[in-house]
């Protein structure tokens, strides 16, 4: 796992500094907010083509919920979770191009869980023309949010950590006590089926994060960490036909899952 996507925790009751959200390309986008906080900061971080040098922008957006959670399903696609109210809120934030930045695209699949589906990659590019650095374009333009899950299947437990299927199905959740996965459909409903708790997967139990990873063709696999460190025992869920359900899980060790990244494997939403 890369060392950089969580720097702490809720689990340990910290500031959480999410980085390594996206990163593409010479197009990285990255957050920061604190465990209660009614808002988050957005760091958008673009390489000058012919320059070399790093544009680094930075907002402030509020929120009318406590912020737990946030990921990507691409650069211009953030969601957010929180709690509101004792419902957890999934928030879709869709960024408009910004003339003369980077952006990135990936269509969603229409398809239903279930359903086996091709693995498709993000394309970065620069909109417009030409790249322009960040002080000369003009206003960026503000996201567009909708809410795609409001529900309270697992809102007195928290969230650890979140994960966006890159074809926009569904969202996988690990709680932040009880240590459960659940898979969130966005098909319009407030469904959250508990895929494993710590009885029926021992990989759960003490877990802190996981890891979306795909290679060419259509095999995506999921990498449950208790301590993401070399040497130490992780769960790797399969996917084998991109469906959204897993077919089997086996544990193996840090090291193995992170070989995995130089033998035509890469992390769902970061390029290094």
């Amino acid at each position: 796992m890369d060392a950089a996507s969580v720097a702490a925790s809720s689990k340990h009751g910290l500031p959480l500094l999410l980085r390594g959200l996206f990163a593409h390309d010479g197009f990285q986008l990255s957050c920061t907010f604190y465990e209660g906080e009614l808002g988050l900061d957005i760091h958008t971080t673009e390489k000058d083509p012919t320059f070399g040098n790093w544009d680094v922008h930075n907002e402030q957006h509020s929120v009318s919920y406590e912020v737990l959670a946030a990921c990507v399903r691409h650069g211009n696609e953030l969601y957010l979770a929180g709690l509101q109210r004792g419902s957890i809120v999934i928030e879709e934030w869709i960024f408009p191009e910004w003339d003369g930045g980077y952006a990135s695209s990936h269509p969603k699949s229409g398809t239903s869980i279930g359903v086996p589906t091709a693995v498709t990659e993000t394309s970065v590019y620069v909109a417009g023309t030409t790249f322009v650095p960040q002080s000369s374009r003009g206003a960026k333009p503000q996201p567009q949010k909708t809410v795609v899950y409001q529900g309270a299947h697992f809102a007195a437990k928290g969230i650890a950590e979140m994960r966006i299927d890159p074809e926009g199905r569904f969202a996988l959740i690990l709680t932040d006590t009880d240590d459960e996965l659940y898979q969130v459909p966005f098909d319009g409903s407030d469904t959250a089926n508990l895929l494993y708790d710590p009885q029926t997967l021992a990989g759960l139990s003490g877990s802190e994060s996981f890891q979306g990873l795909q290679k060419a063709g259509v095999e995506r696999r999921y990498v449950i960490y208790q301590i993401p460190m070399p040497g130490q025992p992780c769960t790797v869920l399969q996917d084998t036909d991109n469906d959204g359900v897993f077919e089997s899980n086996y544990v193996t060790t840090v090291d193995v899952t992170d070989g995995l990244l130089s033998a035509g494997w890469f992390d769902l939403y970061t390029r290094y």
